[in-house]
């Protein structure tokens, strides 16, 4: 358990705009840190409910919140300092680099700035357009194709694969609110050290 002690299970109404209940039993738990598992938008209300409630304790998500929306569903006060973690490498333009470029033309493609997965999912698509290229059409063909790239140098990491199909050695990034903005502090391993 790592000195993990739950002091509070509870859950709000998605549908609901109103998480004072859970907020108030939140409160009065004193929590050092609430966890919540869901999508950006009630992540963002619930997180801004409990720091509009003066509720001191550190708020996490999963890849769910991890998302533009949060901070817009939180207003940029009420979503500062909230960590979302995710295996997912967020592309923004602020990132830089082939991850800032591909953002920079996926939004004037497209409109909007890349979702949660766009770069895994991009390095996916690659990684079956360059085996259809290669001539693997069917499925037996590419999928030794698909097994044979160890590693592949993606735009999202080095995606190596296991025998079993399963992606080797995934890491989980680690986002905070800083600015109204989701900055990358590292991976789990990396901060762990």
């Amino acid at each position: 358990d790592q000195g993990v002690q739950t002091v509070l299970t509870d859950f709000i109404d998605p549908k609901s705009n109103d998480y004072s209940i859970a907020v108030n039993k939140v409160k009065a738990a004193k929590p050092e840190l609430v966890f919540y598992g869901g999508y950006y938008n009630e992540a963002g209300r619930f997180k801004k409910q409990l720091a509009d409630a003066k509720v001191p304790a550190k708020f996490m998500s999963g890849d769910g919140a991890l998302d533009p929306g949060f901070i817009v569903s939180s207003g940029a006060a009420g979503g500062e300092g909230a960590i979302i973690t995710c295996p997912c490498k967020l592309a923004t333009v602020d990132a830089g680099g082939p991850l800032g470029a591909f953002a920079t033309k996926y939004k004037s493609v497209i409109g909007k700035d890349p979702g949660t997965y766009s770069s895994e999912g991009y390095d996916a698509a690659n990684i079956l357009i360059n085996g259809v290229e290669a001539g693997n059409t069917s499925r037996a063909k590419l999928l030794k194709y698909v097994e044979s790239l160890s590693p592949y140098d993606g735009l999202s990491k080095k995606i190596d694969f296991e025998a079993n199909g399963n992606v080797k050695g995934g890491s989980v990034f680690v986002y905070e609110v800083k600015n109204g903005k989701l900055t990358e502090l590292g991976t789990t391993t990396d901060l762990t050290k």
